[in-house]
């Protein structure tokens, strides 16, 4: 059944993270425009529903069968299929906390660049948050709006992520066929694939003005929990090397699978 239109609609997938939850998602309806915001829970156990309901979020549960892996590509398609219709989507992970003007500051740069697809923070980088100042933010003791660069508690590193929010149209979404939940689950290199996809239409830029950043709250190291990420990492790898026009061909038959369920 489709939810209601809004013009930014947000996508968040999640499997556990209970206390990343909320206060992501009080971070993201901070903003008073039109957006609405969609939590995709995938997982053996659903639990998600209720804290949604009191949140004010729509909530989307897939039952995972049994040892079946996270596939945050599935729950972004399924989320972006059930939603209803909007101008702008934001795909988002759930440790990630934004600021009051995250959303004015998004479609700044949208409409300043003239771009389809926004990295929703600048220099490619997160800030990310030490353990100590992760607790006080959930605790509420901090407030994310006081919060910069040069914070205590805040450190970052070179600007290579492909992924963690990205601020997209819906028909472009559409156009590179979205996420691959049969190539990529788990610990893996799906946001570079989904992101060579996009530069195959257009640059991804940066949301460098005005200047807006995010804030990754801390967890435990998820880098060496996939034993197929060598095998995922060829396939990114692969697609990255090949010429446009055989891209191009990739992408179409990806926009056919994912049009197929309209």
């Amino acid at each position: 059944m489709k939810t209601g239109e809004s013009y930014i609609r947000v996508i968040i997938p999640v499997r556990n993270r209970d206390d990343f939850i909320e206060p992501t998602i009080r971070s993201l309806n901070s903003w008073k425009g039109e957006v609405a915001i969609t939590l995709v829970e995938h997982d053996r156990k659903l639990k998600h529903k209720n804290k949604c309901k009191k949140l004010g979020v729509d909530y989307i549960g897939i039952k995972a069968k049994r040892d079946e892996p996270f596939n945050k590509c599935l729950a972004f398609n399924v989320g972006v299929l059930v939603s209803g219709n909007s101008e702008w989507l934001l795909m988002h992970d759930v440790d990630c906390m934004v600021q009051d003007r995250f959303f004015t500051n998004l479609l700044k740069n949208a409409h300043r660049h003239r771009s389809g697809a926004i990295q929703s923070f600048n220099k490619r980088r997160v800030l990310y948050c030490t353990d100590w100042l992760s607790k006080s933010l959930i605790r509420g003791v901090t407030d994310v709006n006081d919060l910069n660069e040069d914070s205590d508690g805040i450190f970052t590193c070179e600007g290579k992520a492909p992924g963690g929010s990205i601020f997209i149209k819906r028909d472009l979404f559409f156009t590179v066929g979205g996420y691959d939940p049969e190539l990529f689950h788990g610990y893996s290199p799906e946001d570079r694939f989904f992101w060579d996809k996009v530069c195959v239409f257009g640059e991804i830029c940066s949301a460098n003005n005005p200047i807006t950043d995010i804030f990754h709250l801390h967890h435990e190291y998820m880098g060496n929990t996939n034993p197929q990420f060598k095998k995922m990492l060829k396939i990114a790898n692969a697609f990255g090397k090949l010429g446009y026009i055989n891209k191009c061909e990739v992408i179409k038959y990806k926009q056919e699978i994912l049009s197929s369920w309209l």
